[in-house]
């Protein structure tokens, strides 16, 4: 049987508003700021991601606008370095390090 792909977390995936908590199946961690650029008018920081540990460079406009994403892990990162992800993604990613 093929496993279901899940699909890549939205903000409006996040929050349960009537609850006023995380949606079910959701995990939240924080991003870890490894350096903060400003060459040029292209000013970004240097994050790791709080649950693949990769690090990415996030542009302070893009930050301000959407959020970015972790190309690791497809996690989902705020303005305030708050990043999200699946629970499901998240237990996959660990047995993979596990292994």
């Amino acid at each position: 049987m093929k496993a279901k792909k899940i699909k890549k977390i939205r903000f409006d995936d996040i929050y349960d508003h009537a609850e006023k908590r995380l949606a079910d199946g959701v995990v939240e961690s924080n991003g870890v700021v490894v350096g903060d650029h400003s060459d040029h008018g292209k000013s970004y920081y240097e994050v790791r991601c709080g649950f693949c540990s990769g690090y990415f460079d996030a542009y302070k406009w893009s930050l301000r606008g959407g959020g970015k994403r972790c190309p690791h892990c497809d996690a989902l990162m705020g303005s305030t370095f708050q990043m999200y992800q699946w629970e499901a993604l998240v237990k996959k990613e660990e047995d993979k390090a596990n292994a």
